[in-house]
């Protein structure tokens, strides 16, 4: 716990340097002053400059690995901007501002308890199937070689090339010793949840508490209960969540008299990063096209200019690795192919682009039975299989329309909610990205963002309509929300603790498990590696290991480094 303390404390250092040089130039373009103005604007600052590292890290891999080497040519220049800037001087100044409105007890309390929660879940062991499988082994080839050629041949679970896998070989640190510390999925959890926990008590000073403020409150729990487990491993599906519950908040509180360029780009990051991290969360590129034209007359040719270059930054790193790594724009989309040598047989892409969609629907099933059912067959069979809890939280999501139009009545007539456009916009935009889940792949992994997100919309706005209906103080909610949120989490870490794994998890996070592996041959039998001994699970060591071996895979000369392709009849020319 307390080197995952310190890599955080790296991390945010590093990022909130380049997050603050950027801001800094946006403001200048809007005219605005000062960068900082609340405790919680410190948490956007911070993830603009994260998702700018894995701008530089993604543009390193093409030239080395993500070493010491690489660590130091990012971090070099943001201790730089640093102490030019003197950027220490205003963070310190905006903590201090904002203790002097926001009840310090309240604050140190929630903060200590979710930084202390997030830090035990962080160090514990990883229990995550597709994180063993190759999640570690993609950040291990990060870490070992630049961006490989044709890699996806050597196993096509390399050839997701999720932005998550870049960044964490970034700040692994695997070059200090022989672990590889993957903590950044905790750092997500805390950096979200603490921001979400500022705007409240901030809400609360100014007694202007709402839906938006509530359902970041609320989901802070629920997050954590549901899919917190991820903390301690690389995998994907956390990290996407919470980055678009982030982007939905900013969505939510934009107010109408603020300038939208500042919002706007940090909203746009978030959510072109998230979709390097997870292609299925493609639907939720609506969010900033939709708040982009909502604001249109307030952008000139320089602002959308901007913009573009931004979220061209953070796409074409990723788009050329795709295509470096499988021959593919946007892997598994066989539509996207290149005519490269190395690029992986268009029929398996096309299988596994059907597998995956089969397996949310039902993981244990052959992708022909799974596909051959009718679509209201499929989601019968897949609804019949969920858990009682889980066909609640579903259900609530499908009905949220008739349910959240049912509770927001009354405020509205009573006009205790000041009508702000992008609230519904982005409530929509969600529930149609469910819908888009639901018929496509409803594997629960991949739709927790859209389920939880709709779920605690409600319950927010049940919340709401308690609040306009009993009217009570500021003070009141503030106590009750912050209590409740204290006592809920303490009550899963006490339930999770355990004191001999306390003092594993101390110092270090817990490292993979070892798995047993045996000699396979690839090459044609000229080169021998290893293979996972049972359910495809290699983790993080030994490497270069397989899941399953694959007899096919050939080496582009005798160097890993050189590449990989198929000796496989092509379907395509």
């Amino acid at each position: 716990m307390i080197v995952t303390l310190l890599i955080w404390s790296l991390v945010f250092l590093v990022s909130f340097s380049y997050g603050f040089f950027i801001i800094k130039l946006i403001n200048n373009e809007e005219k605005l002053y000062p960068h900082i103005s609340t405790p919680s604007s410190i948490i956007p600052v911070f993830f603009v400059g994260f998702i700018f590292c894995y701008v530089l890290a993604s543009i390193l891999t093409f030239f080395m690995p993500l070493g010491g080497f690489a660590f130091l040519i990012i971090l070099i220049p943001a201790l730089i901007l640093l102490i030019k800037n003197a950027m220490i001087k205003q963070l310190l100044s905006s903590v201090k501002s904002g203790i002097e409105f926001i009840n310090p007890l309240l604050l140190v309390a929630v903060t200590t308890i979710l930084l202390i929660y997030t830090l035990w879940l962080t160090a514990g062991e990883v229990q995550n199937s597709d994180t063993y499988i190759y999640h570690a082994q993609s950040i291990h080839w990060i870490e070992k070689y630049p961006v490989i050629t044709g890699l996806g041949n050597f196993f096509n679970r390399l050839a997701y090339n999720s932005g998550w896998f870049v960044q964490n070989a970034l700040f692994s640190f695997s070059f200090l010793n022989d672990q590889s510390f993957h903590v950044l999925n905790g750092l997500i959890i805390f950096s979200v949840s603490l921001f979400f926990i500022l705007e409240f008590l901030q809400a609360i000073n100014k007694n202007e508490v709402g839906l938006v403020q509530v359902w970041g409150m609320l989901i802070i729990p629920i997050g954590l209960n549901t899919i917190g487990a991820q903390a301690s491993a690389p995998s994907t599906d956390m990290p996407v969540a919470y980055l678009a519950w982030m982007a939905a908040y900013l969505c939510m509180q934009y107010q109408p008299n603020e300038k939208p360029l500042k919002p706007l780009f940090i909203v746009t990051g978030i959510i072109a990063f998230a979709f390097t991290i997870k292609i299925s969360i493609a639907p939720l590129m609506l969010l900033p096209a939709i708040f982009f034209f909502t604001k249109l007359k307030a952008f000139n040719l320089r602002k959308v200019l901007f913009l573009v270059l931004w979220v061209a930054a953070i796409m074409v790193p990723w788009l050329m690795r795709n295509v470096f790594i499988s021959g593919y724009a946007v892997y598994p989309s066989a539509s996207t192919a290149l005519p490269v040598e190395w690029r992986i047989p268009t029929e398996l892409v096309e299988q596994d682009a059907l597998g995956i969609r089969a397996f949310g629907f039902y993981e244990r099933a052959p992708t022909e039975e799974v596909m051959s059912r009718q679509i209201l067959d499929r989601l019968k069979f897949w609804y019949y299989n969920l858990t009682p809890r889980q066909k609640g939280i579903f259900l609530v999501s499908l009905f949220q329309p008739v349910i959240l139009g049912a509770l927001a009545i009354y405020p509205i007539i009573k006009k205790r909610v000041k009508p702000v456009l992008l609230i519904p916009l982005t409530i929509v935009t969600y529930y149609g990205a469910f819908l888009f889940w639901l018929f496509v792949s409803p594997n629960l992994r991949f739709g927790y963002v859209y389920l939880l997100f709709l779920f605690t919309m409600c319950l927010s706005a049940g919340i709401v309509l308690c609040f306009t209906l009993l009217k009570p103080s500021s003070k009141t909610i503030g106590y009750f929300g912050s209590i409740g949120v204290i006592v809920i989490i303490s009550l899963f870490f006490v339930r999770s603790f355990n004191l001999n794994e306390f003092k594993m998890r101390f110092l270090l996070p817990l490292d993979y498990d070892h798995r047993s592996t045996q000699p396979c041959l690839i090459n044609e039998g000229r080169t021998t590696i290893l293979c996972a001994a049972e359910y495809g699970e290699c983790g993080y060591h030994p490497f270069p290991c397989h899941a399953w071996g694959n007899e096919y895979v050939r080496m582009r000369s005798t160097q890993f480094s050189d590449g990989f392709y198929l000796d496989w009849p092509r379907d395509d020319p």
